[in-house]
């Protein structure tokens, strides 16, 4: 696309944050705080790049991560604008093989690599991490289940009329609802009429 990366390592400054918060932590940085650390390096060396060359930190973060909750604060949630903040993860993917295929129709080389859609979604903060089993359920179902609730405002015994699992939809709106105050930081996004 003609856009210019680089590669710039993590491993080094959470080298020192381990070192440096181990003893504080019982004698070793890990679990949700190594992977939130991690979030956060990422997040220090992108807002550096954004601060030395004048450019704006675009947020990566869609509308199911953000309305459960999961995402780092002062990591992945950094940000000055998310482009695909108000898009469901499954709308995400929908929309990654839409501009595949738009390519394709050009006779153009597919943008986004195909491993992106065939692996399981990961933010791989840790090995053989995925994000479905972290959250407890698949995307697909978290998106139904999100979008009746927030989008048409249904509780949830009208989301388990739908045909899910009454207590999971329970869960799942119980636990968007606990991190409003995450949402309350994101950064602004496009909305979408639904």
């Amino acid at each position: 696309l003609g856009i210019e990366s680089f590669e710039i390592g993590i491993g080094e400054p959470f080298a020192a944050f381990e070192r440096v918060l181990g003893p504080a932590c019982g004698g070793a940085l890990d679990g949700l705080a190594a992977e939130n650390t991690q979030a956060r390096c990422r997040m220090v060396c992108l807002m550096a790049l954004s601060n030395k060359h004048g450019w704006m930190l675009v947020n990566t973060g869609n509308r199911s991560e953000a309305l459960m909750g999961y995402c780092t604060l002062y990591g992945d949630m950094a940000g000055a604008f998310a482009p695909i903040g108000s898009l469901y993860k499954h709308e995400v993917r929908d929309l990654g093989r839409y501009i595949n295929e738009l390519f394709a129709k050009r006779g153009q080389k597919a943008p986004i690599p195909e491993n992106v859609f065939a692996k399981p979604p990961s933010a791989e903060l840790s090995p053989d991490q995925s994000d479905e089993e972290s959250l407890g359920l698949d995307y697909d179902t978290l998106d139904g289940i999100l979008a009746a609730h927030f989008d048409e405002g249904l509780d949830a015994d009208q989301v388990a009329a739908r045909g899910f699992d009454p207590a999971l939809a329970q869960r799942v709106i119980t636990t968007a609802e606990a991190y409003a105050f995450k949402r309350a930081l994101l950064p602004p996004c496009a909305t979408i009429e639904r």
